[in-house]
């Protein structure tokens, strides 16, 4: 008896991540562009040790926990200033920054009606697929992609519907994110090929400022190699979100 697809080991390369806050200014990181390496979440807990009685080794009692920072990665174009944006919106403090009121950043804050930085605590979501692409098996199945599309359309309304039933300070932005994704595919553009994809993980980061920026590779006349973008946020807290975490 074959096993079931939900029990293959997930792959490293199929993940998506995005700006999950749901309110408070424009997105600190554009749906339209990916990242070619997100670092791990990672979580510790800070122990103590104590002698108890005449018992031959120390105990350990957990005092609270610690959140790594995560480290994101793109590659450095013509049109993408996300992660320096953030950086220096957060440097120059809350809502009280503005950009001076020229420019293209004018332009963008009169598009959407923010003429001051957003908040620069945000709530990240990343999210890690699992390999099957259920579009496409349905397509091949039933040779018919309006089946594939009627499948595809559940798939986001549920992600929708579990980003209600968890409840938490990043839910808004999950199902906004979701309803994103959908539209995106439907145009064509953005993250589309993660769209027909089954949400295997996720962690959202909450309260993340950014911490370190590098724009890119250094520079090198004799290389031809592509420039790499690092932002480093420290999350306040993290939250997993799978089959197998009880609620």
């Amino acid at each position: 008896m074959a096993r079931l697809r939900l029990f293959d080991v997930l792959q490293d390369h199929l993940f998506w991540a995005f700006d999950a806050s749901g309110s408070g200014g424009v997105p600190v990181f554009n749906p339209l562009f990916g990242f070619s390496r997100i670092s791990a979440p990672e979580i510790g807990l800070d122990v103590e040790q104590f002698k108890d009685g005449t018992f031959l080794y120390n105990r350990g009692v957990a005092k609270g926990g610690t959140v790594s920072p995560v480290l994101f990665e793109r590659a450095a174009s013509m049109f993408d200033s996300d992660f320096y944006t953030w950086m220096i919106h957060t440097l120059h403090g809350n809502k009280d920054f503005s950009d001076g009121g020229g420019g293209l950043s004018a332009v963008v804050g009169s598009l959407f009606g923010t003429a001051k930085t957003p908040n620069p605590r945000r709530n990240l979501l990343i999210v890690q697929f699992n390999s099957y692409n259920i579009a496409k098996a349905a397509s091949n199945f039933f040779n018919n992609p309006i089946i594939a599309a009627t499948v595809t359309g559940g798939i986001v309304a549920n992600a929708a519907l579990g980003a209600a039933i968890i409840g938490s300070s990043g839910a808004g932005g999950l199902a906004a994110g979701a309803g994103a994704v959908a539209g995106g595919s439907a145009l064509g553009i953005g993250p589309f090929e993660f769209a027909t994809r089954i949400p295997a993980r996720s962690w959202l980061l909450h309260n993340c400022l950014p911490v370190r920026y590098r724009a890119g590779n250094d520079f090198d006349a004799s290389s031809g190699a592509i420039s790499l973008m690092e932002l480093e946020v420290q999350p306040e807290y993290i939250e997993e979100f799978s089959l197998g975490v009880k609620p």
